[in-house]
């Protein structure tokens, strides 16, 4: 009888499922709105990085250096590009496909290339001599490596952060943090967090590492000494997948507090200095927020747009008038807050209030990878390759 039961109760939670899983969520249709801010695309570039339509590789997403953009290929070339207006500068050739994303440099009139070779070797390349070393790996490397002073440093999915002499190739130092069961690959990332960058010069001192996990770290770059460590957030849950926590992102250096987001979890920014955590707020999200002091956006599981104000420790406001369209992470620019959806249509809205101000039609229906603001606009590039330049119309 046991037996028995156990079987209907199944049939009855199998066909519930497949009765109830036939209604579809639906995107929320547009509203209509008031047009405040026009904004036009300057020019696109089409970087075809894929062999065909089931290549699922990476994505290699542009850098902005000054008044270039230099967007690499995974098939070894790299272009650059002049941000204000699109015009092709100069293509690289580097001869080695590359299994990450690319980190680049300027030294002396010519560009360093970082990155990860498709057989795991860690390429360093500069544009006029070529290759200067390359040294195999032992973990997955997706994120691009970083280049400080000293070093080429690379964080390996398994939670290792290690350091390669720019010189030539050797070891300078590394460290370890616990593996996690189940993460996020190619989700945490790492960066720089000195003083604010002027033009093409970045203090390169120390290197805050979002980790699987829930940890942050605070690094000396060219000693690979912990300078503070924090765990932000503990898993919870009923299993493995609810208990990710893992940090999104490269950490945001706002004011005097570094920010990250803590996937379905939390938005929290602590103090460059202690680590002490200066401001958080729970919330369920998928992707990184955006912080630019005091302001945080995000957006939330049901595609909930929503603005905190971090001083006063408040909800600015929340649009829910964009559910379910498949939003990409936000960005604060030029005083509103934008995001795009899986219709190809990007969205302004009033950094007042919330409401729509904008809308524009990229004509592109491909996810977005890549949200950059610059100093010429705002710069898009989707899951197929193309970037964007995108300015408000004068």
């Amino acid at each position: 009888m046991l037996k028995y039961f156990w079987l209907i109760n199944i049939f009855f939670v199998v066909a519930g499922c497949s009765f109830f899983g036939k209604e579809r969520i639906k995107p929320s249709s547009l509203l209509p709105f008031e047009q405040m801010v026009f904004v036009e695309k300057v020019w696109t570039f089409e970087n075809k990085t894929r062999l065909d339509a089931r290549d699922i590789s990476l994505v290699t997403v542009p850098t902005v250096l000054g008044e270039n953009v230099i967007i690499p290929a995974r098939n070894g070339v790299v272009t650059i590009l002049k941000l204000a207006t699109g015009q092709i500068e100069e293509r690289i050739e580097l001869g080695v496909r590359s299994l990450s994303q690319i980190g680049v440099e300027v030294d002396e009139g010519s560009y360093n290339f970082a990155f990860v070779s498709a057989d795991g070797k860690l390429m360093f390349f500069n544009s006029k001599n070529k290759v200067l070393w390359s040294t195999q790996l032992n973990g997955i490397v997706r994120m691009a490596p970083k280049i400080g002073e000293l070093g080429v440093i690379v964080r390996q999915e398994d939670n290792k952060v290690l350091a390669y002499d720019k010189v030539g190739g050797k070891l300078l130092w590394s460290i370890s943090k616990r593996t996690i069961p189940l993460i996020l690959h190619a989700q945490s990332d790492m960066g720089f967090v000195g003083d604010e960058s002027t033009g093409l010069t970045t203090i390169k001192k120390n290197l805050a590492v979002n980790l699987a996990g829930g940890e942050l770290i605070l690094l000396n770059s060219k000693t690979g000494s912990v300078i503070w460590q924090k765990r932000l957030a503990f898993p919870k849950g009923q299993n493995e997948v609810e208990r990710i926590v893992d940090l999104l992102g490269v950490p945001f250096l706002d004011n005097q507090e570094i920010c990250t987001s803590v996937y379905q979890t939390k938005l929290v920014c602590v103090s460059k200095g202690t680590g002490d955590v200066e401001w958080e707020n729970s919330e369920k999200i998928l992707s990184p927020g955006f912080f630019k002091f005091p302001l945080a956006a995000t957006v939330g599981l049901k595609d909930e747009v929503k603005l905190f104000n971090r001083e006063e420790n408040v909800e600015v406001w929340r649009n829910e008038e964009l559910r379910y369209r498949d939003l990409s992470k936000p960005i604060i620019w030029d005083g509103s807050v934008w995001v795009t959806d899986s219709f190809g249509i990007l969205h302004g809205l009033s950094i007042l209030d919330g409401n729509t101000i904008s809308r524009y039609d990229l004509k592109r229906k491909s996810d977005i990878v890549s949200f950059i603001v610059t100093g010429s606009g705002l710069l898009i590039t989707d899951v197929d390759g193309h970037t964007i330049l995108i300015k408000k119309r004068e």
